[in-house]
């Protein structure tokens, strides 16, 4: 189950929601159910201590402030506020904390992408295609 915006839900929803969600986080493993949740700014005034120990694992972006790195990742010190928000994140899980580096895909290349999928989802490479048996094996540059 996903939730976008989890800070702003607890906001608008109050302590009924926050109680309905907690009781997810914390029987929906045993049932199956993974929990999901999001949010652009987290603080320590919208989700409670316990909200967030019932989240095993935190997967964490760039924030703005020591501040906002400590609330997001329940560990002072991680550096979250140095991240350079391209693809880069923090993994904390039973106390370590692990940097990665995801995929990043900047808004060009995804616009590009869109285009080929709806134009047949097929790569369109230069010098490639029917007919051109000289490049048999050779990697074509993509368009």
């Amino acid at each position: 189950m996903g939730i976008d915006e989890l800070a702003d839900l607890l906001v608008t929803g109050g302590k009924e929601v926050e109680r309905s969600l907690l009781r997810l986080a914390q029987r929906g493993r045993e049932a199956g159910v993974h929990l999901v949740a999001c949010t652009q700014k987290p603080s320590a005034e919208v989700v409670s201590g316990l909200l967030k120990a019932n989240f095993p694992v935190r997967l964490v972006g760039s924030v703005a402030s020591p501040e906002d790195a400590k609330v997001a990742s329940g560990i002072a010190g991680t550096g979250a506020e140095k991240l350079m928000g391209r693809g880069d994140f923090l993994l904390v899980a039973r106390g370590d904390v692990v940097r990665f580096q995801a995929a990043y895909a900047a808004e060009d290349d995804m616009s590009n992408a869109v285009a080929a999928l709806r134009g047949g989802g097929q790569a369109m490479i230069a010098g490639g295609g029917e007919g051109n048996e000289g490049n048999k094996g050779k990697a074509g540059n993509l368009k």
